[in-house]
């Protein structure tokens, strides 16, 4: 029942793709689609009209989250493969490995680099797995870490989300392995 009444409640606060004219407004529409995609509520339409409308105002993140909502619908169409496009322009490459930026800090959607940037992974993992630049991603959330965990809570759950959907669609979770033990230069055990 509370997930009836959550669902019910995010589509209420979808407004009109035409009505949202600041960032943070087109980047939580976005969240909201991807929510309700993911509940199995069809917002192909919704999504194609924040693409057509509001596209130029969404920062990657946002855009990862209508490529999950699209995914999420079963709605391969020109419009993932243009936003996935959008996402290769804005990579941005350090020597820590591959991250995306917002335009201007997102406070009202809880956004920062780390939590975008997982976000895209996440997009990547799910539908372009093989994308040249996910394992620099990968390595870049994997050193913004401090000690354990990443600055936020928030941070920290969208991380492990991205990288756990990535370690599912690399396949690396099924690794095989030949192993030898060797203790004072004699061998002690080896497996497969």
């Amino acid at each position: 029942g509370m997930l009836r009444q959550a669902t019910s409640y995010l589509q209420r606060q979808l407004r009109s793709a035409s009505g949202l004219d600041r960032p943070w407004q087109a980047n939580r529409q976005a969240f909201f689609l991807y929510v309700l995609a993911e509940r199995g509520v069809d917002v192909v339409d919704e999504a194609n009209a924040l693409f057509a409308e509001q596209r130029g105002l969404l920062d990657p993140y946002a855009k990862a989250f209508l490529i999950l909502a699209y995914e999420a619908n079963a709605f391969a169409s020109e419009k993932q493969a243009t936003l996935l496009a959008d996402l290769n322009d804005a990579v941005i490459f350090s020597a820590t490995g591959a991250h995306w930026e917002d335009a201007a800090q997102d406070f009202d959607n809880l956004n920062s680099d780390i939590r975008g940037t997982a976000i895209v992974l996440d997009a990547l993992a799910r539908t372009q797995p093989k994308a040249p630049f996910a394992p620099q991603t990968v390595n870049w959330l994997m050193v913004a870490r401090t000690a354990v965990r990443w600055s936020t809570g928030h941070e920290t759950a969208w991380s492990i989300l991205a990288l756990t959907d990535w370690l599912a669609a690399t396949q690396e979770l099924d690794a095989n392995y030949d192993w030898a033990l060797t203790v004072n230069l004699q061998p002690a055990a080896a497996g497969f």
